[in-house]
């Protein structure tokens, strides 16, 4: 191993150290910073003695098994402690023939692979069966892992193509310090549950990048020859402003497509937009009218529509609920017959609504209409209706989509509305029932009491007086005896 090799070496060592020592300060209960600090002691020997080279992919995969908190205890962790035991009986041959033999890259080369299939297994097993909370420090990883991964093969395409640099050793082993950065980046929960998009763009750009590279290789390895000395300045600059061009693609394409959207359209929206909102406006508690009215809003800014209206009613009748621009309540009543062919129609048009819902042409005349029926479990519920002037660019088939499947979800929205006015005219219903009980309680109660107390008097005013009464005769006529005797 070259001085700047082991200087790397050294260098990815500290890192892992320095995370262990995070991870004991932040995260003291969970013991993934002994295990963090184990692998460390396992690279800081195999640096020392080369004969122990094969501690350090051992000890990766001790690190990626006990992930995310270090705890292999419990039933829930017995898939974890299985993997340990199959490293262990993995890397203790791999250890002893390099001990006996010295170094071996054959032996190392096999002793990472079965080990990384085996941490690999582990890992999508924890992923499954982890929180979300878990499974998003899960993603750092693997985020730190595929950086690392990407960063090797960048620096071997270039390489290949341009022979820079000159030994993949150094960049190689520095690229690896992206894995204990993510898991010192997992380690804060609020920095955690925000891995997945940076995942997705990771893999997106990591994507295009390698793509461009294989390219590269492809074309001039391929299809020309060797780039000499002269050459290769400039295919490693048209190398890295096509990687630089790669990564930022996605961005720029997005920002160069709304540009051009308000430049060419104005104003106008995208067409799902109130597919986008509606179910994040039905989250926020917000009143159904004016759900529906923002609905009517939104549906007009972003078709490019005249009018937006949204009916809801029952039983036939039915109501215009929100309009935009804004019109007077009106009402239209459908026959059995309208009701059951509408209940099973999507989107229409003109023609359509000429036999079924003539009522909704002659309040927009020389409009061009759209009806979307809001249905649910087969229960009319109400319609949307749109409409364009003749001027304007007619319905298309994504026009049609975007009603229909907003349809849908409108029509769930006003059907838990009803389930929610039925439930509350229950509990009302309730309360006045447990009330007139309570009140019919206390009136028994107080007859009751009433009862008593006039047995109360009676029995004082009457047979007590009596008794009384009784008394002092008795005591009368015991003197009058007595005195009689004498």
């Amino acid at each position: 191993m070259t001085d700047p090799t082991k200087q790397a070496v050294v260098f990815v060592v500290g890192c892992w150290a320095a995370l262990g020592l995070f991870l004991a300060v932040r995260r003291r209960r969970e013991p993934l910073w002994a295990w963090v600090l184990g692998a460390t002691v396992a690279g800081a020997a195999a640096l020392a003695q080369d004969t122990l080279v094969g501690l350090v992919p051992f000890a990766a995969c001790v690190v990626a098994i006990v992930l995310p908190d270090g705890v292999v205890a419990g039933r829930r962790h017995r898939q974890q402690r299985v993997a340990l035991v199959l490293a262990t009986i993995v890397a203790v041959p791999c250890a002893i023939v390099l001990g006996a033999s010295g170094p071996s890259l054959v032996v190392v080369v096999v002793e990472t692979a079965v080990l990384a299939a085996i941490a690999l297994t582990a890992y999508v097993l924890s992923c499954r069966s982890a929180n979300a909370l878990d499974r998003a420090r899960l993603q750092w990883a693997g985020w730190g892992v595929v950086v690392a991964g990407a960063w090797a093969l960048v620096t071997w395409l270039m390489h290949a193509l341009i022979g820079w640099p000159a030994a993949l050793g150094v960049p190689v082993v520095l690229g690896t310090a992206f894995v204990p950065l993510a898991l010192a980046f997992a380690s804060v929960d609020s920095l955690a549950r925000r891995v997945d998009r940076l995942l997705v763009q990771t893999i997106e750009v990591g994507g295009l990048i390698v793509l461009v590279g294989v390219i590269y290789l492809v074309v001039v390895l391929g299809f020309g020859d060797s780039p000499n000395d002269a050459t290769q300045r400039v295919l490693g600059l048209s190398i890295v402003a096509a990687g630089i061009a790669a990564a930022c693609f996605v961005p720029a394409r997005d920002r160069l497509e709304a540009f051009a959207n308000r430049r060419v359209y104005g104003e106008q929206r995208s067409r799902d937009e109130p597919l986008q909102t509606f179910g994040a406006r039905m989250s926020r508690a917000i009143p159904l009218d004016e759900l529906l009215l923002q609905l009517a809003e939104s549906l007009k800014k972003s078709m490019q529509l005249v009018l937006a209206e949204v009916w809801t009613g029952a039983a036939g009748v039915f109501e215009r609920a929100a309009a935009v621009p804004y019109r007077d309540v009106e009402r239209v009543k459908l026959t059995d017959d309208e009701i059951a062919v509408v209940a099973r129609a999507h989107t229409q048009g003109n023609a359509w609504i000429q036999v079924w819902l003539p009522q909704f042409l002659d309040q927009n005349p020389g409009r061009v209409l759209r009806v979307a029926p809001l249905v649910h479990s087969g229960e009319l519920l109400g319609l949307v209706v749109c409409g364009r002037s003749t001027d304007q660019q007619p319905f298309g088939p994504d026009d049609d989509r975007v009603l229909t499947e907003l349809a849908r979800q409108v029509a769930l929205a006003l059907h838990n509305s009803a389930l929610d006015t039925a439930l509350q005219a229950s509990l009302d219903e309730l309360r006045i029932a447990n009330e007139e009980l309570r009140a019919s309680r206390a009136r028994i109660v107080a007859t009751g009491d009433q009862a008593r107390r006039q047995i109360e008097r009676n029995l004082h005013d009457g047979a007590q007086q009596h008794l009384v009464a009784l008394a002092v005769k008795l005591g009368l006529a015991r003197q009058l005896v007595d005195g009689d005797k004498e």
